[in-house]
């Protein structure tokens, strides 16, 4: 593909030399710019490794995502909370096998333009405190039907991005 390119402009500045056309191939420098960007989107979706689940059985989890991507499992029984940061990137935090200790935890979010998947079991009351600002979150958990069912609190600021919130 990139030594046809080659060959091609080689032919038309040849047949300009020989006065066979009269095209400037200074005039065709943004299909370049359309070729190469087309290139670098292309290998972002096709070749983009997918992240492995990583299990964590730690009572605190902190997971950063900067242009990219996590999966955590977490299958700590005296689960705390966390701190998930995402800039240009995202995760899924997995806490469905978790149990929370003293039957509360927080998570605190801080989303760039990126977004998070949360996964909780459905026994759980989550309390969404969540600050958006051209960006939102996505509450699609079913409400416990315990009173004192456990309490996870998910508060932070999403701006340009999201964050989706289910059992």
């Amino acid at each position: 593909m990139f030594s046809a390119l080659w060959i091609l402009i080689g032919c038309v500045m040849l047949s300009q030399r020989l006065g066979l056309t009269h095209v400037n191939i200074w005039d065709f420098w943004p299909v370049v710019l359309v070729i190469v960007g087309s290139r670098i989107v292309w290998h972002g979706y096709h070749d983009r490794p997918r992240p492995e689940t990583i299990a964590d059985q730690l009572p605190k989890l902190a997971s950063m995502a900067l242009m990219s991507g996590f999966n955590r499992r977490v299958l700590s029984q005296t689960y705390q909370g966390g701190e998930l940061t995402a800039i240009l990137g995202g995760g899924r935090l997995d806490l469905r096998e978790a149990a929370l200790a003293e039957g509360q935890a927080a998570i605190d979010l801080f989303v760039i333009m990126g977004g998070f998947e949360i996964l909780v079991p459905s026994s759980w009351n989550v309390i969404i405190e969540i600050t958006p600002f051209m960006g939102g979150f996505d509450d699609k958990t079913r409400p416990p039907s315990s009173a004192t069912a456990p309490r996870l609190f998910v508060r932070g600021f999403v701006m340009m991005g999201g964050v989706e919130i289910k059992n």
